[in-house]
């Protein structure tokens, strides 16, 4: 039997978002982050990312607004979403410098990660 845990970064109360990592067995995958500030993400005494992939929903700032933060802590940490939320990311920082870090997953076929 597959080993499933949830742990809830932020569950959306008041203005903290959204940020919940699944562990599947070995795997683990961050589902969203719409954490303001990013630090319990990064608290780990080994520099390793928080998760193995970071799978974004949407891109309301309550569920994407901490993942340009994320991907400058672990810049190789693999961030996906539908294509319509991937080029929609950027407003989340308006006025800012922001890479193109979100890889774009097709919404009518399967993707290989």
């Amino acid at each position: 039997m597959t080993e499933l845990e949830c742990l809830p970064y932020a569950v959306g109360h008041a203005d903290e978002g959204v940020c919940l990592l699944v562990q599947m067995g070995p795997y683990r995958v961050l589902l969203d982050c719409g954490l303001e500030d990013i630090s319990p993400l990064t608290v780990s005494s080994n520099q390793l990312p928080p998760a193995d992939l970071v799978l974004c929903t949407h891109a309301h700032p309550d569920h994407a607004r901490g993942l340009l933060a994320l991907h400058r802590a672990f810049p190789k940490l693999p961030i996906y979403a539908s294509e319509v939320t991937a080029q929609l990311l950027p407003l989340n920082w308006l006025g800012e410098e922001a890479p193109a870090f979100c890889h774009a997953l097709p919404c009518d076929r399967p993707s290989n990660f």
